[in-house]
């Protein structure tokens, strides 16, 4: 509804007799194009129009003097700076106040006229009501969960429940007890070591140290160390045979 349009008559006002009915024109965040706009006020966001042969108009308020209110299927628009008032609210500027309200299945939007409230020294405004259903889009988006948040809850919840299950399932029925109590307990215990390693391969930097290997005694070893000692027995003989 923003960038639009909308036009309605005062019929719902009191007329005194031979006074003229007066047409309202509203922009949302834009400058009503189908009524003329005086100079000085190019922007003008809302426009009153006297239905007479001279078709008068009176600029309501600015697009660059708003501001905007929202809560709970309602939206508040205001415009400030239009035209001052001739003999009414001590010559202030016109003031328009633009209340948006949520209306299901309502597409192009209905205006209506609510009051203008001159009869006092300050503080004057002209009150419209504007139905829309994008009111309700905006006003019930806002408290609702994302796609991320749905899927998180939605996570925990399935990790809850295996949790508490796993734990019951092992507690009662295998009859675990301590550490053997958490579901698929040596699943978890390997691919947190297997986790471990992947950090300590990737993350780590240098050089890392291989870890020296010992290497048992063989046969070979043995029969080079016996024929040693036949060596040095068979040397020792040598000196013992008479000359």
């Amino acid at each position: 509804m923003i960038h639009f349009s909308y036009t309605a008559m005062d019929e719902n006002l009191p007329h005194e007799s031979g006074q003229a009915s007066y047409s309202y024109t509203i922009g949302i965040c834009t400058v009503p194009t189908s009524v003329k706009i005086q100079l000085g006020y190019e922007q003008a966001g809302a426009v009153q129009t006297v239905m007479d042969t001279n078709h008068d108009t009176h600029v309501m308020g600015l697009i660059n003097q708003a501001e905007l209110m929202s809560g709970k299927e309602w939206v508040l628009l205001e415009y400030e700076g239009g035209q001052n008032y001739g003999e009414h609210c001590g010559g202030e500027s016109r003031r328009t106040l633009i209340m948006m309200i949520c209306s299901p299945g309502e597409k192009q939007g209905r205006m209506r006229v609510i009051e203008e409230n001159n009869n006092k020294t300050s503080d004057c405004f002209y009150l419209f009501e504007i139905e829309h259903e994008n009111i309700c889009d905006a006003s019930s988006g806002g408290l609702g969960l994302s796609i991320g948040s749905i899927v998180v809850i939605v996570f925990l919840a399935l990790v809850a429940v295996y949790l508490i299950g796993g734990f019951l399932y092992q507690r009662f029925i295998v009859g675990s007890k301590g550490l053997e109590q958490i579901p698929n307990f040596h699943f978890w215990k390997d691919f947190g070591n297997l986790q471990a390693d992947g950090c300590d391969l990737i993350c780590r930097c240098g050089h890392r140290q291989s870890t020296q290997l010992y290497r048992g005694i063989g046969d070979e070893q043995i029969s080079n160390a016996a024929e040693g000692e036949d060596d040095y027995t068979s040397s020792q003989d040598d000196h013992l045979l008479p000359m």
